[in-house]
């Protein structure tokens, strides 16, 4: 299209004097001077939008285009300035009327009036937006039945320049807007035949626009399975906790495991949704010594060789500080309870006599469980765990570590009567090497507690309290204190100077006895490895061991101890929602 055409005077003109008639009608003539500047610019405005936009468009809808966006925002403007008027002079006959009520209100209703003037003060909602299309009146024409009497009359003003006659408009506005003359010769327009949707454009309304929502995470739940072994506790430092009652750190600061002051685990549990207790493996030892004296006649007889383990009770009480399920009872303790265990299955290794094996006990037909609805928890911690009878006391408050006072080799009990098959001078090889190590203890311990077959480690053996060769108490050294421990294969205890296998009348020892090491039985040797390397060393050793107390060695029983596993179900973002598959 001619851009000289659609921005032309007459076209500009055209335009101009359509819509000032058109909102003079809707005024009832009331435009001032501001009014009709701010019409002018309108149509200025919008003209060269609508070019800009659609330069290719024909002249006709390009006009209609332009009026419509002008006729919209045109009478937006005269909305906004009629709302205006009326707040302002609503508020200067407020400002008269509160004038003339203080003058005859009396003090308080005053003071209450001054009260409220200062308090907050509600900004006014704004009226609604009318969407409405406004209804023409009957009797004149709206300005698109203007634009089609216009349109007919710059193509009569056409053909009469080209028939060589003078225009019939100036080319201005203000010079056309009272002439009437463009209405000669110009038939009327039928705005019924133009189509609904495009005699106005509607304009843009924050609800056209379509905001699209955030994607919606989806979650999945992830069950893990925690396994807790007593034994893994610091127990050379804490003598505090035993194999019933210890506690469980969780990701702890240095970022290791090993022995620690608590069993310690690297994973840290995050959106923690439900904790379950699965079993607890705990050994099938008596935690209660029987003590029954069958003499007669002044003899005394005793015996202490019943077997009093927790199979001895109705079940046992899983107690936690920081969880507590849906276990409610008729005591306290059974309110505060994690978990209720009752016996499910045993295994035993082949010799039952002097180690009855394990334990399993379950939750049997109970959901034991601690649940974080609707929230999950945010992170586990710590884990304080007690394994308690009925009545709530500790099913064993018995120590399962043990402090050594010395230990003996079979050959250097000199001074000393014995009674003891792994104390006799006889057992020993044929280079008068010890065969057996005992290892007195400070304490005396239950016949339960410690018993052949279990396996013992020990710690702490200050050979710095040893005198003799260096090479010889590192090896003694490195031996006893053996990262897979040592097998027990006797007890006894001692009265004076009197070592006596067993236990004493009421079920108690003081002694353990381990074997010596042995050369390597793959090259047929039968023989006893030495400390140091030969023999002299190795029997200098022996003497000089005999003469010490071992302050600060310590040894714990790795056979006795309890295992307890725990499912934790945690919500983690489900990656697979947005992971793309290669063939899409």
């Amino acid at each position: 299209m001619n851009r000289s055409e659609f921005l032309g005077d007459n076209n500009v003109s055209m335009i101009n004097r359509l819509v000032y008639t058109d909102f003079q009608r809707r005024t009832n003539g009331s435009l001032n001077d501001k009014q009709k500047n701010r019409l002018v610019n309108t149509v200025d405005h919008y003209i060269s939008e609508v070019y800009d936009n659609n330069p290719n468009a024909n002249l006709t809808s390009m006009n209609k285009e332009v009026l419509g966006l002008v006729v919209s925002d045109f009478s937006s403007y005269l909305r906004r300035g009629q709302m205006s008027s009326s707040t302002d002079t609503d508020s200067r006959m407020a400002d008269v009327s509160m004038q003339d009520r203080a003058l005859s209100s009396d003090v308080g209703s005053r003071f209450a009036a001054i009260q409220n003037e200062r308090g907050e003060q509600k900004t006014l909602m704004p009226p609604a937006p009318d969407f409405r299309i406004p209804i023409e009146d009957s009797n004149e024409s709206p300005a698109l039945s203007l634009f089609e009497q216009a349109k007919k009359a710059r193509e009569a003003d056409a053909k009469r320049i080209a028939d060589g006659e003078k225009p019939t408009f100036s080319g201005t506005m203000l010079n056309d807007l009272n002439k009437e003359s463009y209405d000669s010769g110009i038939s009327n327009a039928n705005p019924t035949i133009i189509k609904g949707d495009t005699i106005r454009i509607k304009p843009a309304l924050p609800q056209d626009t379509i905001i699209p929502q955030d994607e919606i995470l989806s979650f999945k739940e992830n069950e893990y399975n925690l396994v807790v072994y007593s034994a893994d506790r610091d127990w050379y430092n804490n003598q505090r906790e035993n194999r019933y009652n210890f506690s469980v750190t969780f990701n702890p600061a240095n970022n290791g495991q090993g022995f620690k002051m608590s069993p310690s685990a690297n994973m840290r549990f995050h959106n923690i949704v439900r904790i379950e207790m699965v079993k607890a493996v705990v050994p099938n030892e008596s935690v209660n010594t029987l003590i029954v004296n069958s003499g007669s006649g002044g003899t005394p007889a005793y015996a202490t060789t019943t077997n009093l383990n927790i199979l001895s009770e109705p079940g046992i009480i899983l107690h936690i500080d920081e969880l507590e399920s849906n276990v409610f009872g008729t005591d306290d303790q059974l309110d505060r309870a994690f978990a209720a265990l009752q016996y499910d299955a045993q295994w035993v290794p082949e010799s039952t006599t002097n180690n009855p094996g394990y334990l399993a006990m379950i939750p049997k037909f109970l959901k034991c469980q601690k649940t974080y609805y609707p929230t999950p928890l945010a992170t586990l911690t710590k884990l304080t765990i007690q394994l308690q009878r009925p009545n709530g006391n500790l099913v064993s408050d018995s120590l399962d570590t043990l402090d050594i006072s010395g230990v003996f080799a079979s050959t250097s009990f000199t001074g000393y009567t014995s009674t003891s098959i792994y104390m006799n001078a006889a057992l020993k090889d044929t280079n008068n090497n010890a065969t057996y190590y005992t290892i007195v203890t400070k304490t005396y311990f239950n016949r339960f507690a410690f018993t052949k077959n279990d396996r013992i480690k020990l710690q702490g053996i200050n050979t710095a309290l040893i005198s003799g060769n260096d090479t010889a108490k590192a090896d003694f050294k490195s031996y006893m204190e053996n990262s897979s421990g040592l097998l027990i294969v006797g007890t006894g205890y001692t009265a004076g100077t009197v070592f006596t296998d067993g236990v004493n009348n009421v079920g108690y020892s003081n002694f353990i006895v381990v074997q010596a090491p042995y050369r390597d039985p793959t090259t047929g040797s039968v023989l006893i490895q030495p400390f140091g390397g030969t023999n002299t060393t190795n029997q200098n050793l022996a003497t000089a061991i005999a003469n010490v107390n071992l302050t600060g060695a310590r040894l714990i029983n790795l056979s006795k101890q309890t295992q307890l596993t725990f499912r934790i179900i945690t919500r983690d973002m489900d990656s697979a929602t947005r992971i793309r598959a290669n063939n899409t």
